[in-house]
């Protein structure tokens, strides 16, 4: 968390929305690339002898949606991409993401 902190801006929104996943919301004009590049290299290192990295799901607006609900949950569905290419990585939302499940997504009856 002090790490993330770090790494952002005081307008920009940090917040813990579970035991070791984090959201950030930025609102940025430019190039977005530079600055996800920048915050993923600072979330990583060490805290006593254990080691640690991030996973990252990123979703942008408008191409992803422009309501809260459905950009959380396309930055949830790149997470969960992330994650199965083999963690310590980044992935921007695409629909080709539409059907992955994860700990957050809704599951259907």
């Amino acid at each position: 968390a002090q790490l993330m902190l770090g790494s952002v801006r005081s307008n920009d929104i940090a917040a813990r929305v579970g035991g070791d996943e984090f959201l950030l919301f930025l609102e940025y004009k430019g190039e977005i690339g530079p600055v996800i590049k920048r915050v993923f290299a600072s979330l990583h290192g060490a805290y006593r002898s254990f080691d640690f990295s991030v996973s990252m799901g990123i979703s942008l607006s408008p191409e992803d949606g422009r309501d809260y609900d459905r950009l959380f949950h396309a930055a949830d569905q790149a997470l969960h991409a992330a994650k199965t290419a083999g963690k310590n990585r980044y992935c921007y939302y695409d629909d080709s993401m539409q059907n992955f499940l994860s700990v957050l997504s809704p599951m259907e009856p």
